[in-house]
């Protein structure tokens, strides 16, 4: 090909952005002199081109690499490799970017998007992105220390999986790759806290870890391998895949979480282990919320070789809980392929843990007044607060504060300065007492995204929240409110006389006429007119309980699945977030939780963990009183079903035990929503219709909430006591 060669380029550039450490930019490649292309996976063509023979805007000069790929044909969860012409010395850069664009005739998701996920070598997926077609976007793929320090100093490979879990085709242009190094990086301590040669007091399991949602507890294993570090190491015992399997215990006393800002490990697999095996680890706080990131590190192919592994933590999210002395657990997520899936099969082995700290700095952690809520399209007005502890030295402070464009603050303390939406304090902080320096912050207009509040004290960035809890439109039209009520309510399927006296009723509009909004969102299948089919609930709560009835109209019933996918049956879910954790993912506990009940009462699941043969109830119908999520959990649901006795329709009742599911445990407002699924007769075992009280995102499109408690609407448990007339029932 005839390409326009141009001088060499290899440059760092100093970025200073406002209240953030200073950076660099080191460039990688551009396509403008060197030749390269993408092959494995779905790629069936690559070359280095003009973008402006497809009608792309340059970004970095006129060339990029121009892909074409076809998941159609091949495995579309094979990596595709981009061997740069080129490779690099990128010693201490903490991201490593680069720009992709997707023609418009790519093949994308059901939210127009193609699906996209970056590794590096050996098999390391460091981030995952959706991204749509027509326009440039930067994926950024975090660096972490020991990566940056040790495995960056001849990079010369991208690798990625083009449209992971979407069978398509489609063409890409990759251009601007390049790396942002700090330009005075901030020096960790490496110590190591967890050896891994002994075991916990009266137990096999290694000393301060114990198993999480593995079947089988991890044990030492030093007949496995040869420890990396000591004369002993720990086995996780592979039983099912993808299982949060191991977590620490009482880390309080082994590690100043303040100071943690990377984790690494060592690990390998045994030699029996068949299939491929990837591993990250989790942050889980006892209030729950647990963390799991995109990212992850392979160890298929280091069978019985260790390697070292290297993650950030981002303990920003739980910092306020952290400095306030809750409990915390570092856990180990793995998943692989289904061969693993043995109770005696393969083994994955993991030594010296060892913790990157900060020494001395400046701990500055964020909080909002509590019950900050910011619905789209209102205005808001809250106060802050900055909390601010030296570690180690007393000494001075400097502490930024940027508020969200289109906000200002008011009443700001100890002299701060409000100065082109930042505000500025200059304070002599002590590792005794904290600083809690406050403001009201006042939006000015209107809030039509999410605000980010960010910040930084002493090149340390401000830990805590970076937003209240932020809700569209269509949720402030969906909260729902429970009445505190002293009903008495038997479990059976029926919504007899004086059970739900008082209690709110919701209805569905269950039609998609209305642009298909909230409340009852149409998200696939089948639709029906609010007067065919629709669910109408029930709900209200007293000191123990919360009671939820749903009485479901259906025009044609069928309660059959197939291999216990009670989902293509008539049924209802609902899903309680009782920590408001809001995590993009479901937490699978009871504290965020999905409860489906088939609509006759055949089967009962919590987070898709079946229950015991449903009993019979008086009524006709079925209960059960025995809901949670494994045996060695706690009861914390119950419920009754029953079919109409006109075939009309279902009842189904669900009690939930509130202590069991609030954190923490006077909690007054929760994560909520509820789905039918719907089936008919004439196509049993298929589910043809699927509907959702809520389920739009802020923009309003159709939200599928089955798995992302950051989507769900909200309940609010409204104040009340038992009134005196009541007492002699207890």
């Amino acid at each position: 090909m005839v390409k326009k060669f141009v001088a060499s380029v290899f440059f760092a550039s100093l970025i200073v952005s406002q209240s953030m450490a200073q950076t660099e930019t080191v460039f990688v490649e551009g396509f403008e002199e060197n030749d390269a292309e993408m092959t494995g996976g779905a790629i069936v063509y690559s070359m280095v081109d003009e973008v402006a023979y497809e009608n792309v805007p340059p970004i970095e000069g006129s060339w990029g690499i121009y892909v074409e790929y076809d998941a159609t044909t091949s495995n579309y969860w094979g990596q595709a490799a981009l061997n740069l012409p080129v490779p690099q010395d990128l010693t201490g850069v903490t991201e490593l970017r680069y720009s992709i664009y997707f023609l418009d005739d790519s093949a994308t998701d059901g939210n127009g998007n193609v699906p996209v996920r970056s590794h590096l070598n050996p098999d390391d997926c460091l981030s995952f992105d959706y991204i749509a077609p027509g326009e440039w976007h930067e994926v950024v793929l975090p660096i972490d220390p020991y990566r940056s320090a040790n495995e960056m100093t001849d990079f010369g490979t991208i690798k990625m999986v083009v449209s992971a879990g979407l069978v398509g085709s489609g063409r890409f242009f990759i251009d601007n790759i390049y790396g942002v190094r700090p330009t005075d990086p901030t020096e960790l301590e490496i110590v190591k806290v967890y050896g891994l040669n002994e075991t916990n007091p009266g137990e096999e399991t290694p000393l301060g870890w114990t198993q999480d949602a593995s079947e089988l507890p991890p044990v030492l294993g030093a007949d496995y391998a040869t420890p990396s570090e000591g004369d002993n190491c720990m086995v996780i015992q592979v039983t099912s895949n993808g299982v949060r399997s191991v977590k620490t215990l009482q880390t309080l006393e082994d590690v100043d979480w303040t100071r943690v800002r990377a984790v690494y490990f060592d690990a390998c697999v045994t030699d029996d282990f068949s299939t491929w095996c990837v591993i990250r680890p989790y942050l889980q706080p006892s209030t729950g919320g647990t963390v799991v990131p995109v990212e992850f590190r392979g160890i298929n192919n280091y069978k019985g070789e260790w390697r070292t592994l290297g993650f950030s933590l981002d303990l920003g999210a739980h910092m306020t809980s952290i400095i306030e002395g809750e409990e915390f657990s570092l856990g180990i997520h793995h998943d692989n392929g289904g061969e693993a899936n043995t109770a005696d099969g393969q083994n994955i082995l993991i030594d010296n843990i060892r913790f990157g700290l900060v020494s001395s700095f400046c701990l500055a952690v964020r909080s909002f007044e509590e019950g900050s809520i910011i619905y789209q399209g209102d205005s808001a007005s809250f106060s802050v607060s900055v909390s601010v502890t030296m570690k180690g030295e007393s000494g001075a402070a400097a502490i930024t504060e940027v508020l969200p464009q289109g906000w200002t603050a008011e009443e700001i303390s100890h002299d701060g300065v409000l100065s082109d939406g930042v505000i500025t304090w200059n304070v002599d902080a002590t590792p005794d007492e904290p600083i809690n320096l406050t403001y009201n912050a006042v939006s000015l207009e209107p809030i039509d995204v999410q605000p980010i509040w960010s910040g930084i004290a002493n090149e340390e960035t401000i830990f805590g929240l970076d937003s209240p809890m932020f809700f569209s439109e269509y949720v402030k039209a969906t909260v729902v409110e429970a009445p505190f009520l002293a009903n008495q309510v038997e479990l059976d399927g029926v919504i007899s006389d004086g059970e739900y006296n008082e209690a709110n009723v919701y209805a569905f509009d269950h039609d998609a006429s209305n642009g298909n909004t909230a409340p009852g969102v149409h998200i696939s299948g089948n639709e029906y007119a609010a007067d065919e089919e629709n669910v109408v609930f029930h709900v209200f709560h007293d000191n123990e309980y919360l009671y939820i009835a749903a009485d479901v109209t259906d025009p044609s019933l069928s309660f059959d699945y197939p291999d216990q996918s009670f989902w293509n049956a008539d049924s209802v879910e609902i899903y309680l977030d009782g920590n408001m954790s809001r995590t993009s993912a479901i937490e699978g506990s009871r504290y965020g939780c999905q409860l489906t009940v088939v609509g006759d009462g055949r089967i009962a699941a919590s987070n898709n963990k079946y229950f015991p043969e449903m009993l019979d109830a008086a009524s006709g119908g079925k209960y059960m009183e025995n809901g949670r999520d494994g045996e060695d959990q706690p009861v914390y649901w119950a419920c009754g079903a029953k079919v109409k006795e006109d075939e009309s329709g279902f009842v189904i009742e669900y009690r939930i035990v509130k202590d069991a599911i609030l954190d923490p445990a006077d909690r007054t407002q929760i994560g909520f929503d509820v789905m039918m699924n719907s089936s008919e007769a004439s196509n049993s075992g298929v589910r043809t219709g699927k509907w959702g009280w809520h389920c739009s995102r802020a923009d309003g499109s159709v939200f599928e909430p089955y798995n992302n408690e950051s989507g769900w609407t909200l309940l609010n448990l409204l104040e009340g006591q038992t009134s005196i007339n009541e007492w002699s029932l207890f």
